[in-house]
Order: C-alpha cells, then sequence, then structure tokens
C-alpha cells in the first residue's frame, strides 16, 4: 500500500501542475483579448472622443434677432417680445454656467447679439453694443464682473431694444439669407470653438434689398409665394418641392463648424401650414450649406422652448 503513494503523489502533483498552467493560459488570453478590445474601443469609438473634445472647447454663441413686424403683438401671439427674451436668456443661463465650469482664469467664451442690417436708430446700435462679451480679452476681475451682471445686462439692453423697435415700428426686417451667404463665417466662426449660431425668427425669409432668384430658387420665403407654388393647403406639397428643386438658394456648402438653433418659427394665422413647409425648406437650405447640426423649433411654451435650447446646447455634435 504504502509503495504506491509516491506515484499517486507524482500524478497529484502532475494535475495540479496542468490546471495552473491552463489557468495561466486563459488568463493570459482573457487579459490580450482585454487589452484588444480596449484598443478597439479607442480607435473606433469617435463619437465619445470628439464629443469629450467638443465639450471641452471654449464657446462661440451667436444670437442673430429678427426685429421685423413679427414682435408686434397680436391676438394670437400677444406676448412675442417676452417669449424673445426668455429665450434669449436661457442661452445667456447657459453661457454663464459654461463660464463657471472652466473657470475665471480659463474662461475664454464668446457671446454676441446680431442684427443684419444694421438698424438705423442709434440708439439701438448704442444698446447692441453691450450685447457683445469677449472674455478672451479680459482679466479675471472682468470675468467676475460679467458673470455677475451679465443676464441683467442683456436683459436690460434687449427689453430697451424691443421697446424702442415697438415704438419706431421701422421694420428693417432681417436679410438672414444675405446674412448667410457673405458674413457668417466672419461673425460666428472661429478655430477651436464651438461655434453656435442661435436665430430667432418667424421663419419667413424676406429682406427688400435680398429679391434674387435662380430656376425655382430663391432668396426669401414668403406666404404669396408658397401660394403661387400651389404649396399651400395641399398635401403633395413635399412632392412639389422637391420635384421642382424649390426653395432657398445655395451659395455655400462649408459651414461643418457650425451649430444651427432657429426658434420662434410661427405661420400666418390663416395658413397653419406654412409651419411644415418653412421648417422643411430652412432644413434644407441648413443642409446644403454643410450644417451637420441644426435644430428648427416653432413658437411655444416659455418652459418648453427653454427645454429645447437647454437640450440642444448642453449635447455638442
Amino acid at each position: 500500500m504504502w509503495h504506491h503513494q509516491p506515484i499517486e503523489i507524482y500524478l497529484a502533483m502532475k494535475y495540479l501542475l496542468n490546471r495552473i498552467i491552463l489557468f495561466l493560459l486563459i488568463f493570459v488570453t482573457l487579459a490580450s483579448c482585454s487589452g484588444g478590445d480596449k484598443g478597439n474601443s479607442n480607435n473606433g469609438h469617435t463619437g465619445s472622443s470628439d464629443q469629450d473634445k467638443t465639450t471641452d472647447l471654449q464657446l462661440n454663441i451667436s444670437i442673430f434677432l429678427d426685429l421685423s413686424a413679427r414682435i408686434m403683438p397680436t391676438k394670437e401671439n400677444p406676448n412675442p417680445k417676452d417669449r424673445d427674451l426668455e429665450a434669449i436668456q436661457a442661452v445667456v443661463d447657459f453661457f454663464r454656467k459654461n463660464m463657471k465650469s472652466h473657470g475665471a482664469y480659463k474662461a475664454n467664451g464668446k457671446l454676441r447679439v446680431l442684427f443684419n442690417p444694421t438698424p438705423e436708430d442709434p440708439e439701438i446700435n448704442t444698446l447692441a453694443s453691450v450685447l457683445q462679451v469677449d472674455l478672451g480679452t479680459m482679466d479675471n476681475r472682468q470675468k467676475k464682473e460679467t458673470f455677475d451682471n451679465i443676464q441683467d445686462r442683456f436683459s436690460t439692453a434687449l427689453g430697451r431694444i424691443y421697446d424702442q423697435s415697438l415704438q419706431d415700428q421701422k421694420w428693417v426686417g432681417a436679410d438672414i439669407w444675405r446674412f448667410f451667404k457673405k458674413d457668417v463665417s466672419d461673425h460666428c466662426i472661429l478655430r477651436d470653438y464651438r461655434n453656435i449660431l442661435v436665430i430667432i425668427t418667424d421663419g419667413y425669409i424676406y429682406h427688400e434689398r435680398s429679391k434674387q432668384k435662380a430656376d425655382n430658387r430663391y432668396s426669401y420665403l414668403v406666404g404669396p409665394l408658397f401660394q403661387s407654388l400651389g404649396l399651400r393647403k395641399n398635401v403633395q406639397w413635399q412632392s412639389i418641392v422637391e420635384t421642382k428643386d424649390f426653395g432657398l438658394i445655395s451659395t455655400r456648402s462649408d459651414l461643418e463648424s457650425l451649430e444651427v438653433l432657429v426658434l420662434e418659427i410661427c405661420p400666418e394665422v390663416n395658413h397653419p401650414e406654412d409651419e411644415d413647409i418653412l421648417e422643411y425648406l430652412l432644413g434644407k437650405w441648413l443642409k446644403e450649406m454643410g450644417i451637420v447640426r441644426f435644430k428648427i423649433h416653432s413658437t411655444d411654451l416659455p418652459v418648453n422652448t427653454k427645454a429645447n435650447i437647454n437640450r440642444f446646447l448642453a449635447q455638442p455634435i
């Protein structure tokens, strides 16, 4: 009985050694696979990487205001001024929070309100000069002052601009089409910034200095044009648009580094179907100009508009 013991011990040790070797091989294999997956994740998960980079970028936000007759109170829309101001305030609040997240020393964001063409009223122009913030040109003390008063500063100046515009009723409108053609790159796009353009307009694009036509493309979008093309009260309007290649004239396709948020689309009272037409045509135009990320929202309760703004601004490309 005892003379078999060394053989049994030998076999037991051999079995144990084989198990250890097998365990080590499995461990090494799993570790290798894990390392490989990790490498693939870093190489292929560009969305997360790009998002992190975009999130770290400083903000360059431009707010384009359409000071046309759309800001006149009506029975259907009694407080367009208040809606606009609350929307702008939501953008200002987001900018302020972004300042805080970067800290006084590192915050170099930019925020501005734009008009095109420039209002003729000198008082409005003076007030508009207050609505320009460039943290990159400020020392820490100035940044702290801006952080403390930017909300009141924008609210007060914009309130006076709207009141003055309503009093004068000199509706110069907004030349949105020409702004994108000639000025958007200079005013709204900076390298190594997150470039965002917020446009507040009813969606109808028109200015007396921009009346161009090329086949079925125009530099304006107005109700009578929709009527003449048979788009209104026609469930087949989208088919007509595509068949005739109707829309705004596109003069560029290089705006991939610009994000665009359009707010307060508001169709004519007797033609609610214009809402869908406007949103579709504006979206088509933005895509043709190379804009990758955009959202178009109709006028809504301020609480809903604020939610739309925060959702867009908080989710970079």
